[in-house]
Parts: structure tokens; C-alpha cells; sequence
């Protein structure tokens, strides 16, 4: 049965609020990817063949240095080159997940405790926002540290983490 998001924070009593859905730590890259820029095919490819603590790692460089779309391709575009070793891994419930073999950095290992906590998929949530983003209930993919950009976006709003059919405050 697929829940509506924001009718369960109406019901929950939160009004005037951002609600991010939680997602796999390789749907957030996914976005994550798509937000820079990179072609959906590109940013696919890149993902089943290559080490996630690497891709990672690219696309949160990119970001930060605000890296034009071009570039962000071209980067992964090397890393596929480049890449060696990764193995599917299921260690956090996405079968998906590619690691190379060797010592876990701590960046990827928060990655999996995140994932560990639960995740759903974000885009059925999607229809639940008006066009304009303007309803009293905006519903988001969690980003995690970009989920600021979003919250900057919207000063009067609480947001929240919406995680196993929970609602957690983020400030």
C-alpha cells in the first residue's frame, strides 16, 4: 500500500512543514548526479560498474567546488576508466551496491549506518507536492547535507525526516 507522505504529516499535525523521504544511499547518488548535471545514462552506467565511495566522493567534490556540468562528466567519465574491483555487496539492504574489496573509508561507512536506519523510494512522493512547491506540506528526497539548500529555501518551515512511517525533526 503506498503511503501519502504528506496526508500522514497533516494527520501527524505538522503544518507549514519540509518532509524528506529518505532514500538509498545509491538513490541519493543517483540525484545526487542528475543535480550536477550528468546525463541519466551516464550517471547509470558509472553506477553499476564503479566503487560507490569513489562516485561518491566525485560527486561531493563536484558539488562543492560547483563544478559545471561538463566537468562532473568528464570526472566520471575518467573514474570509469579507471575504476577496477568493485563487487555487488549487499550490506545495508540495496542490492545494488558496489564496494571495492579493502578498508571501508569512514565517509562510506555513515553512508551504510544511514542506509541501515531504513529508506523508501522518494519518486511515488513526488505527485504529493503542488507544481509550485507552494501546499503546506513540501515533500523532498533526503539529500542529507544538501537537505540545507532545501530547508535555506523554505526559513519558515520545520523540517523533517520521514523514515519507517516516522517523522524525526531536523531543527
Amino acid at each position: 500500500m503506498k503511503v501519502n507522505v504528506a496526508a500522514e504529516a497533516r494527520d501527524a499535525g505538522l503544518t507549514d512543514a519540509l518532509v524528506f523521504v529518505t532514500e538509498s544511499w545509491g538513490s541519493r547518488m543517483l540525484a545526487s548526479a542528475r543535480g550536477l548535471g550528468v546525463p541519466p545514462s551516464l550517471a547509470e552506467r558509472a553506477y553499476r560498474r564503479v566503487d560507490h565511495c569513489a562516485m561518491d566522493e566525485l560527486l561531493r567534490e563536484a558539488h562543492r567546488d560547483g563544478a559545471a556540468p561538463a566537468e562532473v562528466k568528464r570526472r566520471l567519465e575518467r573514474l570509469m576508466r579507471t575504476a577496477r574491483g568493485a563487487r555487488k555487496l549487499n550490506l545495508a539492504g540495496d542490492p545494488t551496491l558496489r564496494l571495492a574489496p579493502g578498508i571501508l573509508p569512514e565517509r562510506c561507512a555513515e553512508e551504510l549506518r544511514y542506509d541501515r536506519l531504513g529508506f523508501d523510494v522518494f519518486t511515488p512522493h513526488l505527485p504529493e507536492n503542488s507544481p509550485h512547491l507552494e501546499s503546506a506540506v513540501v515533500v523532498a528526497r533526503d539529500l542529507r547535507e544538501q537537505n540545507a539548500e532545501l530547508m535555506a529555501a523554505y526559513p519558515g518551515k520545520a523540517a523533517y525526516v520521514y523514515r519507517n512511517g516516522r517523522f524525526a525533526a531536523l531543527r
